[in-house]
């Protein structure tokens, strides 16, 4: 386990991070584990992001499985987000035999949920529900995904980019989740 604080100094000390990584293994004759966590806060001296990270991967002789949990949440607010995922690689080829991902922004009022399965077929399929209220539909193949309103009619320009939105929310956690990682 490794321990990192980041103190800024001065007439008041602030303290702009506090978190530890932690990293785990498991082996056996026919598999191994691994489990990298991290949690804790960042600060910007004012407000706070709690944060628990959790990346697993098993490998074993027929298929690697990884599975993430990212949960992040802003101190005395009501606004979070979480990301879970889990997948499966199957030995000698290049692309999940599945895949299914969840990312959920939440403000207190207002939820929005993606929810996205890609499968070994190169399929993809999803939805973008908004307050529990599916907005958009997800599917097609992943390569070419089609988006289209619950009715089928095709969406707006405005509900492309609140999809892109969202997904521009996920890169970010995903680049923040990195940059904790990055000490281990």
């Amino acid at each position: 386990q490794l321990g990192i604080e980041v103190v800024k100094t001065g007439d008041t000390d602030v303290t702009l991070a506090d978190y530890y990584v932690d990293a785990s293994y498991t082996q056996t004759s026919t598999d191994f584990g691994a489990t990298l966590s991290a949690v804790g806060y960042v600060s910007n001296g004012t407000d706070e992001l709690d944060f628990n990270l959790t990346e697993t991967l098993t490998l074993s002789q027929t298929a690697v499985d990884v599975s993430m949990d990212y949960q992040a949440s802003l101190a005395g607010q009501d606004v979070s987000v979480h990301f879970q995922a889990d997948g499966t690689l199957n030995s000698g080829t290049d692309s999940p035999s599945s895949m299914n991902a969840t990312f959920t922004l939440d403000n207190g009022d207002n939820e929005v949920v993606l929810t996205v399965t890609f499968s070994s077929d190169n399929t993809i399929e999803g939805t973008l529900v908004y307050n529990g209220d599916t907005v958009i539909n997800i599917s097609g193949s992943s390569d070419g995904p089609t988006f289209t309103k619950p009715d089928g009619s095709a969406v707006t320009q405005a509900d492309l980019t609140a999809l892109r939105n969202v997904w521009d929310g996920v890169g970010k956690l995903f680049d923040f989740a990195g940059q904790l990682f990055g000490p281990a």
